[in-house]
């Protein structure tokens, strides 16, 4: 079994956008340390929007993928440090 450690902290964000894009399972765990109103978007609304409104559509990969990359650039220089 692993070992459980916080590798980053989101205070007014996003979390889970990878599973949005590439329908895997999620990489990660995430846990709240107070209380958080969590809304949730379906893959299948996101699909939906692909057909009834492609610049929406667009626009929110766009968006996804821009936070997906900002999460991994952080968790990449978090570990970097881990590992020195």
């Amino acid at each position: 079994m692993g070992c459980s450690f916080t590798l980053s902290v989101v205070r007014d964000g996003t979390f889970g956008e990878l599973a949005l894009l590439d329908r895997r399972v999620r990489a990660a765990d995430v846990r709240a340390d107070s209380e958080v109103a969590c809304p949730t978007l379906r893959y299948a609304a996101i699909h939906a929007l692909a057909t009834s409104d492609a610049a929406l559509h667009d626009k929110l990969l766009r968006n996804l993928l821009g936070v997906g990359s900002a999460t991994l650039h952080g968790v990449n220089t978090e570990i970097a440090h881990l590992t020195r």
